[in-house]
């Protein structure tokens, strides 16, 4: 066997090896999304079942976190409490309430408005456009959002909505949406 060749057989070899320890590294990466993926779909149902089985409570139910009278704020974040999620970094408490979600939301670029491009998803919040108002998407399908949300009607509801535009019973329109990193 000649040098030439002796030398490129070895750096055929390497080049093989090369690949093979970047697929590898490419098939880790993936299954740690998917880990990743899987931790954050059993947090937001975590966080969906425990907003649901408060249908129909009142105000009495939840302690006040923002003082802003609007408790559909003090309901989202009681319910992240609830579910044992780190507050701080999921669900803010901020001094303002719904205006403050949207604030913090927006400044972690993870604030959406209500637009046919964005497609909502399981545990995001969401804002209506009458007055200031939050709650949780609980479930999306083509046409509606479901969503589990406090002080509606003074108690917590199940809600379905239209994802653009009103229903006749709708009271409100979605004015955004919020994608909570879980």
């Amino acid at each position: 066997m000649g040098k030439g060749r002796y030398i490129f057989l070895r750096l055929t070899v390497f080049s093989l090896v090369i690949i093979s320890m970047v697929a590898t590294s490419a098939i880790m990466t993936v299954s740690n999304v998917d880990a990743a993926t899987k931790l954050e779909k059993k947090r937001i149902n975590k966080v969906v079942q425990t907003a649901k089985k408060k249908k129909g409570k009142s105000i009495r139910s939840f302690p006040s976190y923002f003082n802003s009278g609007r408790w559909c704020a003090d309901f989202v974040y009681w319910t992240s409490k609830k579910a044992k999620l780190n507050n701080n970094k999921v669900f803010p408490k901020t001094k303002r309430g719904v205006s403050g979600y949207i604030s913090w939301y927006k400044k972690k670029g993870l604030y959406r408005k209500n637009t046919k491009k964005f497609k909502p998803r399981k545990g995001d919040l969401v804002f209506l456009s009458s007055s200031s108002h939050v709650g949780i998407v609980a479930k999306v399908t083509r046409k509606y959002v479901y969503i589990i949300h406090g002080n509606w009607s003074n108690r917590v509801k199940y809600t379905k909505l239209k994802m653009h535009g009103y229903t006749s019973s709708q009271r409100a329109k979605i004015k955004g949406y919020a994608r909570v990193n879980y």
